[in-house]
């Protein structure tokens, strides 16, 4: 929704089917709404936020339009394995094999779908069979799988 609305960037945004909020921006999450939240609960969370906003996420084509492209660009650094709209398993196994870092590689490919695709979101995990690096706004965490 930020990308279709840049000026959701910098306020709490829940995306709604029927009555749960399916997912919410790093600003929602922050005062307490998550995935699968029931949207009434979400609504009293979020009740002194006047800059709240609920964006119904009935109709998925928009979503689905983005996943195609992020998948694609992806897909140029092996197979992927989808597991949302906007998660997906990358096997660059033969990239990792063939670079003589594997965390340069998983750097490269962050930055270069970055470059590339607007629809590429912080918040990005890349596992490069040693450690697991969480990037969220610029900084990294690494972690032992």
């Amino acid at each position: 929704e930020e990308l279709r609305n840049p000026a959701l960037a910098d306020v709490p945004v829940c995306v709604t089917q029927k009555h749960i909020v399916v997912t919410s921006n790093y600003h929602a999450r922050a005062l307490g709404v998550t995935k699968l939240h029931n949207l009434q609960d979400a609504r009293r969370l979020l009740a002194g936020r006047s800059d709240a906003v609920f964006v119904s996420g009935e109709d998925t084509t928009p979503y689905r339009a983005v996943t195609k492209r992020l998948r694609s660009l992806l897909a140029k650094y092996g197979p992927t394995e989808p597991l949302g709209y906007d998660e997906c398993w990358i096997d660059v196994t033969r990239r990792l094999k063939a670079s003589s870092s594997s965390s340069d590689e998983g750097e490269h490919a962050t930055k270069r779908a970055r470059k590339e695709e607007p629809c590429w979101a912080e918040g990005t995990h890349v596992y490069t069979g040693d450690t697991f690096e969480h990037r969220v706004e610029g900084h990294s965490q690494h972690e032992q799988p």
